[in-house]
């Protein structure tokens, strides 16, 4: 639920953006290169997000428990990291699962400042009302429904 009410607010507002801004044979470019951008950005960031996610693991078991392979954890995953763990390392569960918080918590902190950073972005756009004028002949059809 919580996945879905992001994705919809980080969706469709920016593909009302060039269908109330742009006109004629401009729209269906400007609503065209909004899903684009949508789409490649998130398919670069996912992997930059994921290096960044190996990345950081891997430093912070080196850190906190050099005992490790790194690279046996990251193939454990993060679903069955604790089992996993505590049938090869069963001294270090405590600090691995730390390390892989520790890990996430960067890969958390990158994606919100690029979240605040795209505020510019929307900043920089002429700002409209997508609010239409009401029509008279709307307001006498409500007041008939009403009464």
């Amino acid at each position: 639920m919580v996945y879905g009410f992001g994705a919809g607010m980080a969706t469709q507002p920016p593909l009302m953006v060039p269908q109330n801004v742009l006109r004629g044979s401009d729209l269906p470019i400007g609503t065209s290169l909004v899903v684009f951008s949508q789409s490649l950005s998130g398919t670069i960031f996912q992997s930059v997000g994921n290096n960044l996610l190996n990345g950081q693991v891997v430093s912070a078991l080196e850190a906190r428990v050099p005992q490790v392979d790194p690279d046996v954890v990251l193939r454990a995953g993060v679903g069955h990291l604790a089992s996993s763990m505590q049938r090869l390392y069963p001294q270090y569960v405590s600090q691995i699962i730390e390390a892989y918080a520790q890990a996430l918590r960067q890969v958390f902190l990158v994606l919100l400042i690029l979240t605040c950073l795209s505020i510019i972005g929307g900043a920089a756009i002429e700002w409209k009302s997508v609010k239409r004028a009401k029509s008279k002949g709307a307001g006498v059809a409500t007041e008939m429904i009403s009464v």
